[in-house]
This record gives C-alpha cells, structure tokens and sequence, in this order.
C-alpha cells in the first residue's frame, strides 16, 4: 500500500513539474484551433485591393477597369464574402462578379475572389464575341472605348425584355436597364467621362413569347466616344476642367499638394496610377476608385491629380 501511495505522489510531484517547466511554451504558443473563417479567408479583402485586383485583371483582359469595376458594384457592391460566408445570391450568382454560369470549378468561385473576377471577365468576354452576329457592335469603336461595352453588359446579365434599351410601351429610354444602371455607375464613379448615349429604336428590337430580345440591326455608329482612361499613354496633354485643381506628392488627397493649376492649363500625363489606401476614408469608398495621374504642369511641376479633373 505504501508503494502504491509513494508511487502516486511521485507522479503528481512529477507531473507538476513538467507543467512548470513547459509553462511559457504552452502560453505563447498560439491555438492551432481556427474558425471555419480563418481557415479559408471568407473576408472581404480590403476596397484598395480590390480596386487594384479589378483594374490588373481587366488591363491582361483588355477590358477597360471602368466596366468591369461597375459591373461588380452592380452584382456584389464588390463582396466576395458575407457574414464570414461566400456570398450568393437568390438566383445563385457567386461571389463579387455574381457567376451563375456553370461549367466552372464551383468551389473556387465561392472562395477565391481572382478566380471570380477572371471568370467574370471570361464571360463578358464571351458576350463581346457575339457583336455583329447576336449582338450590334459599335462601328467605330475598340475595346478602348466604353461605350464599345453597352451590349456586352446587357448580355452578361441577360438578352431579356427587362433589358430593353427601351420602354417597349412608350419608347423611352429604359433607365432600370441592367447596362444603363452599370453605365449610371461608371459615370457616378469617374466624373467629367463623356459617355454616349446609345440610340436605337423600337423597330431595331424584336421582342419574342419566350421575354428574350433579339436585335434586327448589326452595326451602330456613334459621333463620339467615350476612351477608357487607363488607356491614355504617356505623353499625352490633358486640359485642366476645374479651377484650383491640385497636384499632390502621392495619389491620394490626404497627401501634401505640391501646386494648384487653374481651369484650361494643359499639363502632359506621365502615368496613370491608382489612389493610395488612405485615399478610400470616409463614406462611398467604392466611388473613389477612379485613377489618378502623374502629370507634369506648365511650370515644371509633378505631382498625381485626380483623373476627373483632367480631360
């Protein structure tokens, strides 16, 4: 018996002292227990890097950024994720391009938001491989161009009567359009672009039993056009629209203003670039993710002025 009691106590003398000597091991090793959020990434990456991800993937693609930026506010108001879980929606659209397509691989679309974006860029791609045939392509106009993208909108979401250019009862021009609410946000979001209206009329539409829209006509011209803005190049002289515009150290308006130009100077562009992070404070972040570009003024100046400032 007192074997047994001796051989107990040395035990719990024994095991007391391997808790003392391993206690600052046990306490500074963090838990390798993580949440089903942690363990995949269902958060949101932050506006900036999304915006970054957008434009880089859009530029590969030659799609204008501007396009494919509003296209995923209109979808997903850019969100991967909601509540820590992939976001989808009623109609099982995934993710930040709000994908319904299948075909693809349907995990990735719910966690990996590159993977989304590239697939929703595929698909718009796609729907601009159908202009001249199932859709009218704009004459004059290259994947440069914004309104190039009109029709490819309108497909992305869906050839349908809801999608009607036009009011089928009245004629008017039908504002709740999928495409005229993404071309309202690209214009919400890069001020001072001069985008062209489409026109088409009532006898260019056929409106069939099945709610589809089909066009009798192939071709547009448009007077004007409306050139993506990541697409100016260096060298190219851009005309101050607003007085007292100011150039910064840095694309950001929290940074030091380095001059002000006044309305009508001309200032050479030397890079486009995109805000900083401290550019997207406050509310609307979203709509500050236009470019901002490296200019150089009249007066030898450099400094980054905002890109709706300039044209």
């Amino acid at each position: 018996m007192a074997k047994v009691v001796l051989a107990t106590v040395l035990f719990i003398f024994g095991v007391l002292l391997f808790s003392a000597m391993f206690a600052d091991f046990f306490e500074t090793t963090p838990s390798t227990t993580t949440s089903v959020e942690q363990e995949v990434g269902l958060t949101n990456p932050s506006y900036s890097e999304i915006n970054q991800l957008l434009t880089d993937k859009a530029l590969e693609n030659n799609v204008p950024p501007e396009v494919v930026k509003a296209v995923a506010y209109r979808e997903s108001r850019w969100r991967q994720f909601e509540d820590g879980e992939p976001l989808i929606s009623f109609d099982n659209g995934i993710g930040i391009m709000q994908v319904t397509d299948t075909g693809y691989d349907t995990d990735r679309l719910k966690t990996d938001i590159s993977y989304n974006i590239d697939i929703g860029i595929e698909i718009l791609l796609d729907k601009a491989a159908m202009a001249g045939s199932t859709l009218p392509t704009i004459a004059n106009a290259d994947w440069r161009d914004i309104e190039y993208w009109y029709f490819p909108v309108m497909a992305y979401n869906g050839l349908v009567h809801a999608n009607s250019p036009i009011i089928r009862a009245t004629g008017e021009r039908n504002q709740d359009a999928y495409q005229e609410r993404v071309f309202q946000s690209i214009r919400d979001f890069n001020p001072n672009i001069s985008l062209s209206p489409i026109t088409i009329s009532l006898e260019d539409l056929n409106y069939d039993e099945n709610y589809l829209l089909r066009f009798e006509t192939d071709v547009l011209t448009l007077d004007t056009l409306g050139q993506s803005r990541y697409t100016l190049e260096e060298g190219e002289e851009l005309v101050v629209v607003e007085n007292g515009a100011r150039l910064h150290d840095r694309p950001s308006d929290e940074y030091a203003e380095v001059s002000q130009v006044e309305q009508g100077d001309v200032v050479t562009l030397l890079d486009v670039v995109l805000p900083e992070d401290s550019h997207f404070s406050g509310r609307n972040q979203i709509s500050k993710s236009a470019p901002w570009f490296l200019v150089e003024s009249s007066d030898g100046d450099e400094g980054y002025m905002e890109a709706y400032t300039l044209e």
